[in-house]
């Protein structure tokens, strides 16, 4: 991704599309499909997809109940949740970004 696009967007505005194969940056403001939803949808791919846990959108269930869910328990994403915790690892608290640390203090430096 090429810096200028990357910084045309405020900090707090950028969402990527949770989807590996595009993992397109877009600005959330521009992204709503309803006033109080956390629903996004990814202008590259167009999938819709949870702003708040990036999974795949979960209509009419909030987050928490959604990971409880078998659907959720049967993903690669709730894979990866399980191999962060076991291998006691730490998310970004701001873009949620997986990192391990190999040395110095246990400040997390977001790179977005």
């Amino acid at each position: 991704m090429n810096a200028r696009r990357r910084w045309r967007f405020q900090f707090l505005d950028r969402v990527y599309c949770p989807k590996s194969s595009c993992s397109f940056l877009m600005s959330d403001r521009d992204q709503v499909m309803s006033d109080k939803s956390e629903a996004r949808k990814s202008l590259e791919c167009g999938l819709n997809f949870c702003r708040k846990c990036h999974v795949l959108w979960h209509y009419k269930k909030i987050c928490e109940e959604f990971k409880k869910s078998e659907l959720y328990r049967k993903s690669g994403d709730a894979l990866l949740e399980s191999l962060v915790k076991k291998e006691a690892w730490k998310k970004c608290p701001l873009c949620a970004t997986v990192v391990q640390q190999n040395g110095g203090c246990k400040r997390i430096t977001c790179r977005f």
